[in-house]
């Protein structure tokens, strides 16, 4: 069970690097010091998260088994209408570049890794607004055997902005996949549920893929008063558990 647990949270934070659509956890806000995020499961499993004077997430730690397990680091350029991440994940290096248009909404996305800083290996363009919400763009991914995904991105909103509703689709038929968003009135995120439709994938150890079912994996979260979650659940079919605790220190 812990080896696809371990999987899942791979895919999410692979998924983390789009600047548009963000399956990984909510971003942190206000004046935060520390966090130190605890595994239900693995009383041995943590994580340390640490942050700069603009209080932007600058390093973290991750622990199995009390051992250092990966260090993450984060530095940041703000050029105006370019913002440049830089991230180190045990030594290797990756380049997020942010591109926005005159009224500070985001035209295009672009990750690079230090092996080659002259093409990306993500890139999210062709962004579609309504006012100021994304409603359609398209993520490319590219490789070394220059064999290209493009996967195209479709959003719905509901009247009041509380929940959102994303269909994937990609250019090769590889998979198809629907993500509902949901909101509480603060605009925290408190649910995400995930329709992933591969049958090479496991979410969070589950498979329940089949001609007519698909693999569905939901995240819940429970929020403190400056809007932080402070724990997630995870929520199946069969069952509903804690997955992490947050102990957040602010200034």
């Amino acid at each position: 069970m812990r080896y696809w647990l371990v999987i899942f949270i791979f895919l999410i934070n692979l998924s983390a690097n789009s600047q548009i659509l963000n399956l990984g956890d909510p971003d942190f806000k206000g004046k935060i010091e520390s966090v130190r995020e605890k595994s239900n499961a693995y009383k041995n499993d943590w994580r340390d998260f640490f942050f700069d004077q603009s209080f932007r997430l600058s390093e973290k730690k991750s622990y199995r088994d009390n051992n250092l397990l990966e260090i993450v680091k984060w530095t940041y350029l703000d050029l105006d209408s370019i913002f440049i991440a830089k991230e180190a994940i045990n030594g290797n290096k990756f380049i997020h570049k942010s591109y926005y248009d005159s009224n500070k909404r985001l035209k295009k996305f672009e990750l690079y890794s230090s092996k080659d800083s002259i093409y990306p290996m993500i890139i999210e363009t062709n962004i579609t607004y309504n006012n100021n919400q994304i409603i359609k763009y398209d993520r490319i991914l590219l490789n070394q055997r220059d064999t290209t995904v493009i996967e195209t991105y479709m959003l719905e909103y509901t009247n009041d902005n509380n929940q959102v509703l994303i269909k994937k689709n990609d250019n090769r038929n590889i998979s198809s996949e629907t993500i509902i968003l949901k909101y509480n009135k603060k605009g925290n995120l408190i649910s995400k549920i995930i329709d992933y439709n591969n049958p090479e994938t496991f979410l969070g150890g589950v498979r329940t893929w089949s001609s007519d079912k698909h693999d569905i994996y939901r995240i819940d979260y429970k929020y403190d008063k400056q809007g932080n979650w402070t724990k997630s659940y995870s929520v199946t079919w069969i069952w509903k558990h804690k997955i992490n605790t947050r102990e957040i220190k602010y200034k």
